[in-house]
């Protein structure tokens, strides 16, 4: 039940030539590892230690493909919240502090 990677060789061979590390391939999840992986965020935003290992074991993962994807669900999660909550406004927040915002959640990744 391991993850499938994608293939993009031909777009990382390039860097190779100029001594810059090259990119590593995406991991893809399956559907059942993505429910399951959102139904343990459901449950608590932040994994760690032996739960974070027993959960990867139990996916066919690495602890560090389940720690990444905890860290971009919690920022999805924010943005989606953030969002979410200047719709409910009238505050007239302008469109460059949104991008801002947006630009922020983006650097935390």
């Amino acid at each position: 039940m391991g993850a499938i990677l994608s293939d993009d060789r031909e777009h990382t061979s390039w860097k190779t030539e100029i001594g810059c590390k090259p990119k590593r391939n995406r991991t893809i999840f399956t559907a059942d590892q993505l429910e399951r992986l959102e139904k343990e965020f459901d449950r608590q935003q932040y994994i760690v230690g032996t739960q974070r290992f027993y959960l990867a074991v139990d996916l066919g993962l690495n602890e560090t493909q389940v720690k990444i994807w905890f860290q971009n669900r919690r920022i999805k999660w924010r943005r989606q919240n953030l969002n979410a909550a200047g719709n409910s406004k009238t505050s007239g927040i302008d469109s460059d502090e949104e991008e801002e915002k947006d630009r922020n959640l983006q650097k935390q990744r």
